[in-house]
C-alpha cells in the first residue's frame, strides 16, 4: 500500500526539503500536494498547530531547528 506524505512548510528551508524529498522519494510513499490527502505529515518549521483530532489516524513528525 502507497503511503502518501505531506509536507508542510512556510519557510524557505521546507521548500528545500520538498524539492529534496520530490527527487528522493523511496519506493511505497508518494507526495501530495494536499495535506488532507495525507497519511504521513511533516512539519518543518510550519507556522500552524494541527488539531489532535485532524492528526488523529495520521503519522505526523514534526522538525524545527
Amino acid at each position: 500500500m502507497m503511503k502518501k506524505v505531506f509536507i508542510a512548510t512556510s519557510r524557505e528551508v521546507g521548500k528545500k526539503c520538498i524539492a529534496w524529498a520530490a527527487a528522493n522519494t523511496p519506493p511505497g510513499f508518494e507526495l501530495v500536494g494536499e495535506i488532507s490527502d495525507a497519511d504521513i505529515i511533516m512539519s518543518v518549521l510550519y507556522n500552524k498547530v494541527f488539531s489532535s483530532e485532524f492528526i488523529k489516524n495520521k503519522a505526523c513528525f514534526n522538525f524545527h531547528a
